[in-house]
């Protein structure tokens, strides 16, 4: 997966792993690569809000503290490194937003665009789009260099993740170990 997203041509990534196999690391790891070599702001969305602030505060903003290249980026003021939110010198803006607030996913234009167990999504947020028509209207404004990370333990047929690999897939890669 991260050959695949490092490669320019690339622009969406979907990723169907069996639960705890790495795929939240994978996309820390292209997150981390984007912030060093090619800064560009970018939202990442989860399900909920209680799981997004979970996760900024356990794993991404020690992850941020504790990477050499990324924790130097960090930008010197106290406003720029929220729970929620990181700016970094180099111009990488950071968000985190949750698929039940129309109002988070809509706050932004973003270039960099990782959604974490889409399948656990609503189907829609109120009166507006489903959530993953929401943030894709986000990357309207980079139409060329755009990059999307999907991802989820597989649910059933119906769930966001298998259409996605069944219906949309330029190609598919299976990993076995």
């Amino acid at each position: 997966p991260m050959d695949a997203i490092s490669q320019p041509q690339v622009r969406r990534i979907v990723l169907m792993f069996a639960p705890q196999t790495g795929k939240t690391q994978v996309a820390f790891n292209a997150l981390c690569q984007w912030i060093d070599q090619d800064p560009g702001p970018c939202m990442y969305v989860m399900p909920d809000e209680k799981v997004t602030t979970r996760l900024a505060r356990r794993r991404l903003l020690p992850m941020f503290r504790s990477t050499p290249r990324v924790a130097e980026l960090l930008g010197p003021g106290v406003s720029d490194i929220t729970t929620l939110a990181v700016n970094f010198t180099n111009g990488m803006d950071f968000m985190m937003a949750w698929a039940t607030s129309a109002a988070e996913m809509a706050s932004e234009s973003v270039r960099y665009l990782i959604r974490d167990e889409v399948d656990k999504y609503p189907d829609f947020t109120g009166k507006e789009a489903d959530p993953i028509a929401l943030t894709d209207q986000r990357q309207n404004a980079y139409p060329f260099t755009k990059k999307t990370i999907d991802m989820s333990t597989p649910t059933d047929e119906s769930g966001y993740v298998g259409r996605m690999i069944d219906m949309e897939a330029d190609e598919l890669r299976r990993y076995y170990a």
